[in-house]
């Protein structure tokens, strides 16, 4: 048997969440053939990178009751934001495009509004149907996901090659052109395994700066 440490803060918990039985993706080998094999990488040759992230905020739940049928439903006040970092070789990084949205998303099909403070501090409002707790936090997750995709698509545009940290969810279905050829997503936490566990299995036998054949997943993505 052979044991792994994770190269991995322990406070973030497991980067590796797959088990056994969850099923895989239906990911079709691309590169070669039936057959799973393991190709080491080369430098590539871009004068520069653009690195995407983003990062979301809390900042209050709220809860409003109807007047006139004493129904609850919950609010989130959240802020996101979402940047890029170009990086040159020999050249210190420099930071790209950034921004940062406050919004107040309400589920239940509520839609209310805070007023703007001291400061000039405001959240945008917005409603969602979903009734559950946690809906609106996921809503403002996937707001930041969606703008750091039309971040990454514009950089892409410009010509350069972009690095996403996570998956392309957000990427080609939302905006995707040939012009996002260049967009790559760097996935850290995995949660289901994307290929047959008969191919899964030899990940852990693959040496550092390599990757597995390449697979497709949907129309317009492709792994490894």
């Amino acid at each position: 048997m052979r044991v792994f440490v994770e190269e991995w803060g322990s406070g973030y918990g497991s980067p590796y969440l797959v088990t056994p039985e969850m099923e895989s993706e239906d990911a079709q080998l691309v590169e070669d053939g039936n057959a799973c094999e393991s190709h080491v990488g080369v430098a590539g040759k871009a004068p520069f990178l653009a690195f995407v992230d983003g990062v979301r905020r809390a900042d209050a739940w709220l809860n409003t009751q109807d007047e006139e049928t004493g129904a609850f439903a919950t609010g989130l006040a959240g802020t996101h934001g979402v940047g890029a970092v170009i990086v040159q070789p020999t050249e210190r990084a420099t930071f790209a495009e950034t921004s940062v949205k406050r919004q107040l998303i309400w589920g239940s099909g509520v839609l209310e509004y805070l007023p703007e403070i001291a400061g000039g501090w405001r959240w945008e409002s917005f409603s969602i149907e979903d009734d559950d707790h946690d809906a609106p936090l996921q809503n403002l997750q996937n707001r930041m996901r969606q703008a750091e995709g039309m971040l990454a698509g514009s950089l892409a545009r410009q010509g350069m090659p972009v690095v996403v940290d996570g998956p392309l969810n957000f990427i080609g279905p939302l905006n995707y052109t040939s012009d996002l050829d260049e967009v790559a997503g760097y996935v850290k936490t995995h949660h289901r395994a994307l290929l047959p566990m008969e191919h899964h299995r030899r990940i852990p036998a693959l040496t550092p700066g390599s990757r597995t054949s390449l697979f497709r997943l949907g129309d317009d993505r492709f792994s490894c």
